[in-house]
């Protein structure tokens, strides 16, 4: 299977509980957080509570929420998509492989959820882990307040009802980890400027993704993908704001035991678990300066 240079994938977070517990404050209203991933031992909410209502653009402000949040010692900067709705933030977090991955959920769930609190007209919040083309992990505020039914934005008024979703019950019950929060999708950072292969380049990044964490009975992800070919990438029209539409054709392979993962949709059953010209209309949406994510896909 070939390799995917500068790619970006964008997903929900893997299902695990995270040790947020209330910890020693005259109120007892603080979030604690392991000291591995953050110098202080607490997150400070009566602090916190003071930025609410800022705004998607004032990077001052949100630059000061950061530094209050896990990872602050880590943290590489941040961007800010505001030229168009849904507004977003992308958080750039180094952080090496000694950081356990209970730990690291603490960081995605308790920064998304803050940061959603805090900034009124923020919709999603994507946290990229690691090198410049890291995994980005994706929060989306309309599917998280689905899920708690609590509106984000009225958190920082009442700290004991904001430390309650911030706390690992309150994880647990977001939808065995989140698939019922939010969604995950490729992203790409690129000077190309050929659309078709803007579009290539995003969809066989959401197949190795995909594919490539698949739960089990066992409650193991596993790698189910054994080999693809996208034979046929056509430009179908322009959409609003920058963005497209192309449809795919392509032939994908499973592991032995896994094809019938690969026959849902269309296409035709082959030998040694080829599933043959499977076909998948992709719009991709620009979401800023030579950056594009795979909005949506459909077979119709």
């Amino acid at each position: 299977m070939k390799k995917i240079a500068s790619i970006i994938i964008s997903i929900m977070i893997i299902s695990s509980a995270i040790g947020l517990v209330g910890c020693e404050s005259k109120e007892n209203l603080n979030i604690k957080v392991n000291k591995d991933i953050k110098r202080e031992s607490s997150i400070d909410l009566k602090e916190l509570s003071k930025y609410k209502g800022t705004k998607i653009g004032d990077s001052t402000k949100i630059s000061n929420i950061l530094e209050y949040l896990p990872g602050n010692t880590s943290k590489d900067g941040f961007s800010l998509q505001t030229k168009k709705q849904p507004y977003e933030i992308t958080v750039n977090y180094k952080l090496g492989n000694e950081y356990k991955e209970n730990n690291i959920t603490n960081l995605l769930y308790t920064n998304s959820v803050i940061l959603l609190s805090l900034v009124d007209n923020l919709d999603i919040v994507n946290i990229r882990l690691g090198e410049e083309h890291g995994i980005i992990y994706t929060y989306n505020r309309g599917q998280i307040e689905e899920v708690i039914k609590t509106d984000l934005r009225k958190l920082p008024q009442d700290l004991k009802l904001w430390k309650d979703v911030l706390s690992k019950e309150s994880y647990d019950n977001v939808g065995e980890g989140r698939l019922k929060v939010g969604n995950h999708t490729s992203i790409i950072e690129t000077s190309e400027t050929d659309k078709t292969e803007i579009a290539k380049t995003l969809f066989e990044a959401l197949l190795i993704y995909d594919y490539g964490n698949i739960k089990v009975e066992s409650g193991e992800y596993i790698n189910i993908l054994k080999n693809y070919k996208i034979k046929n990438v056509t430009f179908k029209s322009d959409l609003d704001n920058g963005d497209f539409r192309v449809s795919m054709n392509y032939d994908i392979q499973s592991v032995d035991g896994y094809v019938d993962y690969f026959t849902t949709g269309n296409g035709i059953k082959s030998s040694d678990n080829w599933i043959k010209d499977k076909f998948v209309i992709v719009d991709i949406e620009k979401i800023g300066e030579n950056q594009y994510k795979l909005a949506a896909q459909n077979t119709n």
